[in-house]
């Protein structure tokens, strides 16, 4: 079948699911409330987002576009599956936020579009999805050796400084901890846990090219620091190391990444694990979890509160709110921000999380909504405007990621790619601060070399393992 007859029919296909989602869901529940099922003329209007979508030629780009349109779905599905499971208070007219939705995100596929047209970018230039497989991109394994030693140790280092400052390991102690790791200090090394996502890239990249008997180490170590990394409660880290393993894998291992049986197994294992990781920080019985109700409202929480907090709030009520200066300081060192005259967590605090709270009775923290809903809450419908810039960077960053022949780089893309897909239901502040680690990152990184070329580097190391 040609290209683009599968094209034509994989976009009538998808175009269909949204079609016939509220006639499927009356079908299945004949007595869910009109009030949380999509309405037919926005369904319809998604031929719109569709069209430039199935327009845009880089498989990066286009990849977190697919992720967008389906989160709706799935976020559709769960505003209905709490409805019947929590009751009347998720009763919530979906009607608004789900243009909110449709809208941000034409804007953001318009923006990805517009920047390949100004790059011209074309199919002659950009792998995609039927060009694939054709070739194998592996990058120049250009790693210092000095900088991997530094990668591999750190989680340990990071996970030792948690343990002290807390006293114990917060994810095995088998009751709630939802509102008490939000509040802990997890020690001074906490903020910088973004380096353990680069070490978990390096160690899988290892771990495919090693032989037999080193894959186990690298296997055991992978698993250890992957503990490690969600010893908090928290599913953030790990979620963005899944997002940026998938982008690795599309440059370096086609074979895998496009290969049907381990596109079921990734899914799979990336839903098990997510829904696992709830029901383990809720401390609650696996018997609570057994109806379809539950199950289906574990994810997409991030898309129903958005639905949510439109439906019952209006932008004026979120007084401390602002997006831009709380994001801004995010990204500032606290000791810079002082000599400003500035408190960072007080400006941290003008972010939607915190302003959030006083719209909520338990008042201990608020709700995620994702960039979306915190663009609209902030700017109402200007924020299109910031919402495309964002689908300009996303261009360049799949851009970046395509020509990029170096695994040190690729190392640094796939995790700042992995990040910048989160921000469909993360913070925005938590975002620009694991981009700031980052960046102090590769400060460390030209440290190490300026300090140990890599010959030296490489005798250095040889030496002590002599010893």
């Amino acid at each position: 079948m040609k290209p683009l007859i599968k094209k034509i029919l994989l976009f009538f296909f998808v175009y269909a699911c949204f079609l016939l989602f509220t006639p499927v869901v009356t079908w299945i529940t004949t007595d869910t409330p009109l009030l949380l099922l999509p309405r037919f003329y926005l369904m319809v209007l998604w031929a719109v987002p569709l069209i430039i979508l199935f327009n845009i030629k880089n498989i990066y780009c286009k990849l977190i576009g697919f992720i967008w349109i389906c989160w709706f779905m799935i976020g559709s599905i769960n505003v209905i599956a709490s409805y019947y499971y929590y009751g009347d208070f998720y009763l919530v007219n979906v009607e608004h936020a789900h243009l909110v939705y449709i809208a941000f995100t034409t804007t953001f596929f318009l923006a990805i579009f517009v920047f390949e047209r100004l790059t011209h970018l074309t199919t002659r230039h950009v792998v995609t999805f039927t060009t694939a497989l054709a070739t194998q991109v592996m990058p120049k394994r250009d790693i210092h050796p000095g900088f991997g030693a530094f990668l591999i140790a750190f989680p340990f280092v990071w996970f030792l400084s948690l343990y002290y400052a807390v006293g114990y390991i917060p994810i095995l102690q088998g009751t709630n901890i939802e509102k008490d790791m939000y509040k802990l200090d997890f020690g001074p090394l906490y903020g910088f846990v973004a380096i353990n996502i680069l070490s978990m890239l390096l160690i899988f990249d290892r771990f495919q090219s090693a032989t037999s008997v080193k894959r186990y180490w690298y296997l055991i170590l992978f698993v250890l620091v992957a503990f490690f990394s969600v010893s908090n409660g928290k599913r953030m880290t790990i979620m963005v190391f899944f997002l940026a393993l998938i982008c690795y894998l599309i440059k370096t291992r086609r074979d895998i990444i496009f290969n049907k049986f381990y596109i079921t197994i990734g899914l799979t294992l990336a839903v098990v694990f997510y829904s696992g990781m709830m029901i383990i920080r809720k401390g609650s019985n696996i018997d609570n979890y057994k109806s379809t109700a539950v199950q289906l409202a574990i994810v997409g929480v991030e898309f129903r509160d958005f639905a949510f907090a439109i439906n019952h709030f209006k932008p004026e009520q979120l007084h401390n709110y602002k997006w831009a200066e709380s994001s801004l300081a995010s990204g500032i060192n606290s000791k810079v921000l002082k000599f400003m005259g500035i408190d960072k967590q007080q400006a941290i605090s003008m972010s939607f999380s915190y302003a959030s709270k006083s719209l909520f009775s338990g008042g201990f923290f608020g709700i995620r909504v994702g960039l979306i809903g915190e663009l609209y809450f902030a700017y109402q419908f200007y924020g299109l405007i910031i919402i495309f810039i964002f689908g300009l960077l996303i261009g360049w960053i799949g851009a970046k990621i395509h020509k990029s022949n170096s695994q040190f780089s690729l190392l640094f893309l796939s995790t700042t790619y992995g990040l910048l897909l989160i921000t469909l239901v993360s913070q925005t502040i938590d975002i620009i601060g694991t981009l700031t680690v980052l960046l102090y990152t590769w400060f460390i990184y030209l440290f190490i070399k300026a300090l140990y070329p890599t010959k030296a580097a490489i005798r250095l190391i040889k030496e002590i393992g002599a010893h």
